[in-house]
């Protein structure tokens, strides 16, 4: 892959492959609030959701994370905007 743009190219090809009627690249920044909902849940308010409560949930982004990819599938009725 020479740059941002052919990789972009290269998922959205096989993503479109694999049946996603959708697939969007955003930039990864900051969460307003996340030490609110860290302390949310270190406080035990998450209950039985213990997935919020993992260390992947829970972890720092990595600087070199600067995007993430969004999907969407077609299941059955066509979404409602």
């Amino acid at each position: 892959m020479k740059n941002l743009e052919e990789l972009y190219t290269a998922i959205k090809t096989e993503a479109n492959r694999l049946g996603f009627n959708h697939m969007g690249v955003a930039p990864a920044l900051p969460v307003p609030h996340y030490q609110d909902f860290v302390s949310w849940v270190e406080a035990g308010w998450h209950g039985d959701m213990g997935y919020l409560a993992r260390p992947d949930t829970l972890g720092d982004l990595d600087e070199e994370f600067r995007r993430t990819l969004h999907s969407y599938k077609n299941r059955g009725k066509p979404p409602r905007f």
